[in-house]
């Protein structure tokens, strides 16, 4: 069997829905080896991966001790800590400093990526001649043509080019521009997560884009949770503005005070809101008796008993409300949610709203709607039929599995 390896950046909605492919591909006998940074070992290990832990000396904290990094009042945001992060990573990855003696022991058969890593993923397959499998694990609204252009524009802004040009050349790649290195992109498999039933007409891909199954892990490891503090009857609201909503933080926290204060009116529905990381309950405060404010809420479990999901439409949390039956209330803050939202909204599978305007009495009229419709929730039940259709098909394993055997994957599948 082969040895595969998933290298992983921190973002959990990225890695979160590789765990039902990386559990098949075990059941089929290959070794899976998670690879990435410390502070994502302790959730991969808990759902009982092996891990292989990179860059040690190199974390935001020694980062920001570094006299030439920009901070503001003594502080590197997020978006910051990501940048000065995936830059150090890719320098040594591309000097061979980053990850050498852990291929030499490990000998990937294949490498299963994130789209996101399209500069590693172009290391990864000409440093060490591994091939590589893209994972998409959010919308893809545009054929990857188009994004090829991102691509290129990504490049524009990548530190050590010039190593890179280096190693491709090294690798007997014949490039003469840019456009070539981003070309090498087009030429991976690429597996986005989510049936084709869940498109809107009119998009069409390359060869070598496929619609897969949903790839959502129902029984993954999840952090406890207090359910004593919740009512036995009632409709459940769940909340969620997924773990990046700190880069919209005042939206988001405006918006929580929204949901606050239209709960204060609606004594018989129960509302469970997850903050994120950076939010503080305190400041949410007076908080009525139906609402749980909480860092993370077990959203696998807390879903398989809610009435209604309050989501910003990431990827992830939709899918796992479909998979529910659970309508959604879609408030998109950036990206590919709008996406995801518009999905929503075509399906009939809830209904959106604007987040920055929606206002307590609004929030709660949608919200009654959504709980009193029943052809919202059959439509939402017969997607969910046909997100289990297409995962029963199977296709990632064949495909990996294909790229594993060197065998060709256009007219084959």
């Amino acid at each position: 069997m082969a040895v595969i390896a998933v290298p992983v950046d921190t973002e959990q909605g990225h890695i979160f829905p590789t765990f039902r492919l990386a559990k098949k591909l075990l059941a089929r006998g290959h070794q899976i080896y998670y690879i990435g940074l410390a502070a994502v070992e302790d959730e991969i290990r808990k759902q009982g991966f092996e891990f292989r832990r990179i860059m040690e000396g190199v974390t935001p904290a020694r980062l920001m001790t570094r006299p030439s990094t920009p901070s503001k009042g003594g502080q590197m945001d997020r978006l910051t800590q990501d940048r000065y992060l995936e830059a150090a990573y890719l320098e040594a990855l591309v000097r061979g400093e980053a990850i050498d003696d852990l291929m030499q022991e490990l000998k990937p058969d294949v490498a299963l990526m994130s789209c996101h890593q399209y500069t590693e993923s172009i290391v990864i397959r000409y440093r060490y001649n591994v091939p590589v499998v893209s994972l998409t694990s959010h919308l893809v609204a545009e054929p990857r043509t188009i994004v090829f252009q991102n691509v290129i524009d990504h490049l524009l802004n990548v530190p050590c080019m010039v190593d890179l040009i280096d190693l491709l050349l090294s690798a007997k790649v014949e490039i003469k521009n840019f456009a070539d290195v981003a070309a090498l992109i087009l030429q991976m498999p690429e597996l986005v997560f989510y049936p084709k039933a869940f498109e809107l007409p009119g998009i069409d891909h390359d060869p070598l884009f496929f619609h897969v199954g949903h790839e959502v892990d129902l029984g993954r490891w999840e952090e406890p949770f207090d359910w004593g503090q919740l009512r036995a009857d009632g409709p459940l609201i769940y909340c969620s503005l997924g773990s990046q909503l700190d880069h919209k933080s005042e939206i988001s926290r405006q918006f929580i005070r929204t949901v606050i204060a239209a709960a204060a009116k609606r004594s018989d529905w129960q509302f469970v809101v997850a903050l994120g990381a950076k939010l503080n309950a305190k400041e949410f405060e007076p908080i009525p008796q139906n609402v749980v404010l909480s860092h993370w809420a077990p959203q696998i479990q807390m879903l398989s008993r809610a009435s209604v999901m309050i989501t910003h439409a990431g990827l992830g949390g939709v899918k796992e409300s479909i998979l529910h039956g659970v309508p959604m209330l879609a408030l998109p803050l950036m990206r590919d949610q709008f996406d995801s939202a518009n999905r929503i909204t075509h399906h009939g599978l809830g209904a959106q709203g604007d987040i920055e305007r929606i206002g307590p009495e609004e929030l709660s009229s949608m919200l009654d709607r959504l709980i009193a419709d029943r052809s919202i929730r059959e439509r939402v039940s017969a997607m969910r039929d046909e997100f289990e259709r297409a995962e029963a098909l199977n296709l990632s394993v064949t495909i990996i599995e294909k790229v594993i055997a060197g065998r060709p994957l256009i007219n084959s599948i």
